[in-house]
């Protein structure tokens, strides 16, 4: 009973809210996918595979993005190559260089999310309605904005150091 009152206190912070919020978005998202048959990729392969442009992007590019090590995304993309959601092509810019982009098993997977998450949209719109759905959309970027500046001012001050 303690516990219980303890964790319901500490969901009621921002990042509780939050938390949840994601928590059971990508619950219902992954559900969605694991029907249509694309159950087992991880967070970070998701991830990942987010970040692929059409005609490909090299592994440096997805690491940057991410925020991880090439090597951990060079992991990801030879498990989601070998599952058959990626291939590996020659950049048609420097012959040096490959490039990661969708099979067609991929770019089925990257319409099954947006699908799901427009699906999921459409559930939440009769508890919160279109105006509640765009102020939520306005609350969250300026949260993202307001915490991003103070992360900024903290890379400034670290640097000054």
């Amino acid at each position: 009973m303690v516990e219980e009152r303890a964790l319901q206190e500490a969901n009621r912070h921002l990042d509780g809210e939050l938390w949840s919020a994601f928590q059971a978005f990508h619950g219902r998202v992954s559900a969605q996918l694991a029907k249509r048959g694309h159950d087992g990729l991880t967070g970070a392969q998701a991830s990942a595979m987010a970040q692929l442009e059409p005609l490909g992007t090299r592994a440096s590019v997805v690491a940057e993005r991410m925020g991880i090590s090439k090597q951990a995304v060079s992991q990801f993309i030879d498990e989601l190559e070998r599952i058959g959601y990626v291939e590996r092509v020659p950049d048609p810019l420097d012959a040096r260089a490959k490039l990661v982009r969708c099979t067609r098993k991929g770019a089925r997977y990257r319409r099954d999310v947006e699908a799901a998450r427009e699906a999921i949209e459409k559930e939440v719109l009769p508890r919160i309605g279109q105006r509640g759905l765009a102020e939520l959309r306005t609350q969250l970027q300026r949260v993202t904005e307001a915490l991003g500046e103070q992360e900024s001012e903290i890379r400034l001050i670290a640097r000054q150091r």
